[in-house]
């Protein structure tokens, strides 16, 4: 959930500003060689690389950290099997969005870009990344992806796509199972009533129930977004995310799942008077042993795992029962092309996103933790049983928004006014105005 928010309002501010060249240098001699080429229909050849041709090609993403460097070296590796030459130039960082900003309004746009949603919307307004569903559909993309991954970033702008995804963040309940044996908890929860009746049993046995950050509010969002996912129809939801309307089944399902958040709380299933400000605290307050559950992100599942203690998890629960219900569980980001590439450097890096499909290098993710949206048999995979536990509880599930996702800095709004409300300042009603307000207003 630690979205790269904050940097997007300011690359929406300077979206007319922005423009896209690649040039020639040195350092990458097909821009010499090929006339730009960024019309995706166009299957012209590329131009043959000479031996000791160098193709020096930016990634940036936010594909941050020490381990994810590595991992994309060794996609870099593989891709100079095909292109000797290649030399990836890895600038992915959690606050890429401020480099990507920088980067175009200069002129000199990354080849190779890993973007969330809103990152690639800024970059679709100013023609700066490239309309790819010829490749997708050439190269079987879609069907090798989880069902509705490709789709997710891509909603949007029906019937043309611009990215391709890899990595999903899916939201989970994790829970301990010796606390789950002491008071009697026998079975998985299927539905928020079965949930509720264990939060009780835990509480009346002295545990804390479900921990939660007190300021942040993130994971007192995630179940509301669950449920609320469950209860408003598909078309209410994707109207809503995708800012067209706002209907009276998404206004009842947000202030019923508000009002359920306040009932927990005054049943005492949180942690009494926490007001940690750091989105960690939680994380770390759950791994002592005395919660029941948290909801969290598959992010946080090596931690957990650290703590040595005996951990299961499951999907969150809908109102009602369903085989396949929806789960917070978006596409981390997706794979886009630079608009400006000529041939050469298009071919290069479609087949860099390939080297993504490959089911040995995949594995490589999987096992350092990430849950990648592509289908394959993961079998031999050497990966722990939290995390096996983890894909099994996916499984049936269908992916969903996080709804905070609905436009710049509206996770912040909601954070606010949510505290605004456990505070009693306002009431769900009053709530639910405020971020209909804020929904409502112009960019």
């Amino acid at each position: 959930m630690k979205k790269i928010i904050a940097c997007l309002l300011a690359v929406m501010m300077l979206i007319t500003v922005l423009s896209g060249c690649l040039g020639a240098t040195p350092e990458n001699p097909s821009a010499q060689q090929d006339a730009p080429d960024t019309n995706s229909g166009d299957n012209t050849a590329p131009v043959a690389a000479p031996e000791d041709a160098v193709y020096e090609m930016r990634v940036i993403g936010s594909q941050g950290g020490d381990e994810r460097a590595t991992l994309l070296e060794d996609a870099a590796e593989m891709l100079r099997e095909k292109w000797p030459g290649f030399t990836m130039v890895n600038e992915s960082t959690q606050d890429y969005a401020q480099k990507i900003r920088l980067a175009f309004s200069a002129g000199e746009g990354h080849e190779i870009l890993y973007l969330d949603d809103l990152n690639q919307q800024v970059l679709m307004q100013g023609n700066h990344i490239m309309e790819i569903s010829s490749y997708i559909q050439e190269r079987g993309w879609i069907d090798k992806s989880t069902i509705g991954a490709v789709e997710f970033n891509n909603l949007r702008t029906p019937g043309e796509l611009y990215s391709v995804p890899f990595l999903m963040a899916p939201i989970l309940v994790y829970y301990n199972k010796d606390i789950f044996a002491d008071i009697g908890a026998t079975d998985i929860p299927k539905t928020v009533d079965e949930l509720e009746d264990i939060l009780i049993k835990a509480r009346d046995a002295g545990y804390v129930s479900m921990e939660s950050n007190g300021v942040d509010m993130y994971n007192k969002l995630w179940m509301i977004f669950n449920l609320v996912q469950n209860t408003a129809s598909k078309a209410e939801i994707d109207d809503w995310y995708y800012n067209i309307s706002s209907s009276d089944g998404m206004r009842d399902a947000f202030i019923q799942f508000y009002e359920l958040m306040i009932k927990w709380e005054e049943a005492g299933f949180f942690r009494d008077d926490y007001l940690g400000i750091d989105y960690d605290g939680a994380t770390a307050l759950f791994s002592q042993g005395n919660t029941a559950m948290i909801v969290s992100g598959d992010w946080d599942l090596p931690l957990f795992e650290m703590s040595g203690l005996n951990l299961g998890c499951f999907a969150f629960p809908p109102p009602t029962p369903t085989d396949n219900p929806y789960i917070v569980n978006a596409v981390d980001g997706a794979w886009a092309l630079n608009a400006n590439l000529n041939a050469t450097q298009r071919e290069i890096v479609l087949d860099w996103i390939d080297i993504f499909f490959d089911i040995d290098y995949v594995i490589k993710w999987y096992e350092a933790g990430f849950t990648p949206t592509v289908k394959g048999d993961y079998s031999s995979a050497d990966v722990s049983a939290l995390k096996l536990e983890s894909v099994a509880a996916i499984e049936p599930t269908r992916m969903g928004f996080y709804l905070d996702n609905v436009k710049p800095g509206y996770l912040d709004f909601m954070v606010t006014h949510t505290q605004r409300l456990f505070l009693r300042e306002i009431d769900t009603a009053e709530l639910w105005e405020n971020l209909y307000e804020e929904w409502s207003r112009a960019d």
